[in-house]
Order: structure tokens, then C-alpha cells, then sequence
């Protein structure tokens, strides 16, 4: 099992991204990315730098989950928080249930 999913990407879909909220491990993503925008609050976001200073960044970012793993309390909340973004809004039953809600707003 990971103790936590890095993705550094700008990938439109972050699916990958549900598949670390399905598994509860912490995220760490790019601010204002795809990712970002499938794992909500739930995720640890690093702005857009240069080479160099994302770098630091993730560094920073990893460096604090996995201090933080030693506190079990904490990382039983962060999980559970995870988890349940994912369950609120990427299972299959979610997204079928958005899209009937597009439909019916486009029928009124």
C-alpha cells in the first residue's frame, strides 16, 4: 500500500487522482490542474513555479505527510476526508447521478 500519491501533472482528468482518493492515501498535486480540481480540499496543492522551486515544494509537501503518518489520529481524519470526496463525487453512482442532474436542468 502507498503512503501517499505525488502527481505533478496539469492532465485535464486526474482520474489517477480517484484512484488514490479510492485507495485513502494523501494527495499532493499541482494547484490549478486537473488533479487538483477532482481531489477538491482533500489534497496538498503546490502553485505553479519554476523547476526548481515545485520541486522544493513536493519535497515539502512529502516531508510533512510523512511526519505527520506518526500521528495516527491525524491520518485516520485525512483518509477518512479523502475517502469521502471520493465517495460524495467520483463513483460511478455519483457521476451518473450528476449527469441526470445536467440533463434535467437543460430539460427546464
Amino acid at each position: 500500500s502507498a503512503a501517499m500519491f505525488v502527481f505533478p501533472s496539469f492532465e485535464a482528468q486526474g482520474l489517477v487522482v480517484a484512484e488514490a482518493m479510492a485507495a485513502g492515501v494523501p494527495i499532493i498535486c499541482l494547484e490549478k490542474s486537473g488533479p487538483a480540481a477532482v481531489a477538491g480540499e482533500t489534497a496538498l496543492t503546490i502553485p505553479r513555479m519554476g523547476y526548481e522551486s515545485t520541486s522544493s515544494a513536493i519535497a515539502d509537501h512529502i516531508q510533512h505527510i510523512w511526519n505527520t503518518r506518526l500521528c495516527s489520529e491525524r491520518q485516520v481524519i485525512l483518509t477518512e476526508r479523502v475517502r469521502e470526496r471520493y465517495r460524495q463525487r467520483l463513483t460511478p453512482y455519483s457521476f451518473a447521478r450528476d449527469i441526470i442532474e445536467l440533463y434535467n436542468q437543460a430539460a427546464k
